[in-house]
């Protein structure tokens, strides 16, 4: 398996800030990344996977190279707010990108620049329970 090394290296912060995502990084985190890793690290259950989607939609230029995982990610993210994280949808998905992207009609969106206000930062903190 050939690892991509981009997708091991977090985007910097500029003054606590990710320069990917814009999400104001607690003074305690490298990156963002570290920070996901700190709040998965302190689930009482496995991470949802709404979490994992979020931040790579959060994060499309590391987490989302290829048109098949910017559309499993974005789909994932639809999945879990629009179908409550339905397995039966999930396993639609899966499905459906299963197979070359070209067969499926998949082509690689450009990413908006900016990807609204809430992030990682927000859910920092709060006890889910």
């Amino acid at each position: 398996m050939q690892v991509d090394p981009e997708k091991l290296t977090p985007p910097p912060l500029m003054n606590s800030t990710c320069t990917e995502c814009s999400a104001l990084v607690p003074a305690e985190f490298q990156s963002c990344d570290a920070f996901l890793l700190s709040v998965l690290t302190n689930l009482k259950s496995a991470p949802p996977r709404l979490l994992i989607d979020t931040f790579a939609m959060q994060h499309p230029k590391r987490s989302c190279k290829s048109a098949k995982s910017y559309a499993a990610h974005f789909t994932g993210l639809c999945c879990g707010v629009e179908y409550g994280g339905s397995a039966n949808v999930y396993a639609a998905i899966q499905r459906w990108l299963n197979g070359p992207a070209e067969r499926i009609g998949l082509a690689r969106p450009q990413e908006p620049e900016y990807r609204g206000r809430l992030t990682l930062r927000h859910v920092y903190g709060v006890d889910v329970q």
